[in-house]
């Protein structure tokens, strides 16, 4: 009995990867580009600049003061939106109470290792931080950063197949997205039911 539930798990994730790699569900991202490396023998999704720039500086200074959360906030659902379009696929509502809740478990993450919550298969889930360093490349008087960051709050999962299926699952019926501020850039909490 182990070896068939081992088995069948083994070509349900293979199924997931096949159907959000980075192959079939490109990064559309404005601002980053994804590089597959080989890393110890395993390949790896390195995260750069959109720009020919090869890497993100630690200097942060220019991006903080230029953030406004009120406004990354108004900007998620759009985000979500194009995110989803971008994929041919329709957007489901935003749940505000699951929004609400998104955003108090996200607070409980700042500054600690990211660990899912006991959804109870209630919710699908996805957890990131995205670090100021990764937008240093960016020009904050050309660009709206806060939108800039909302659209980033959805291109931080791509590449990974079981975070995609959360984001993209075509019987998500709603979804809710926050995030928190720490001390070193932002974690995003979002979560989608069937």
């Amino acid at each position: 009995m182990k070896k068939i539930i081992t088995t069948l798990l083994i070509l349900l994730t293979l199924s997931v990867n096949a159907q959000y790699d980075l192959n079939s569900h490109p990064l559309f991202s404005d601002v980053w580009r994804i590089e597959p490396i080989e890393y110890f023998g395993q390949y790896t999704n390195n995260l750069l600049p959109k720009d020919t720039t090869k890497s993100f500086s630690p200097k942060t200074e220019h991006i903080r003061p230029a953030i406004d959360l009120v406004k990354v906030k108004s900007y998620l659902a759009q985000s979500y939106k194009e995110f989803r379009s971008d994929y041919g696929l329709y957007t489901p509502v935003e749940d505000k109470k699951m929004s609400k809740q998104c955003e108090v478990y996200s607070k409980t993450l700042i500054n600690k290792n990211l660990k899912h919550s006991n959804s109870k298969n209630k919710y699908s889930e996805c957890l990131g931080n995205i670090s100021y360093i990764t937008l240093t490349h960016l020009d904050t008087n050309n660009v709206d950063i806060n939108k800039v960051i909302a659209d980033c709050f959805f291109d931080l999962f791509v590449g990974c197949p079981g975070h995609m299926s959360a984001l993209l699952n075509e019987d998500i019926s709603s979804v809710g997205f926050g995030f928190s501020e720490e001390s070193v850039g932002l974690v995003v909490c979002f979560r989608s039911e069937k």
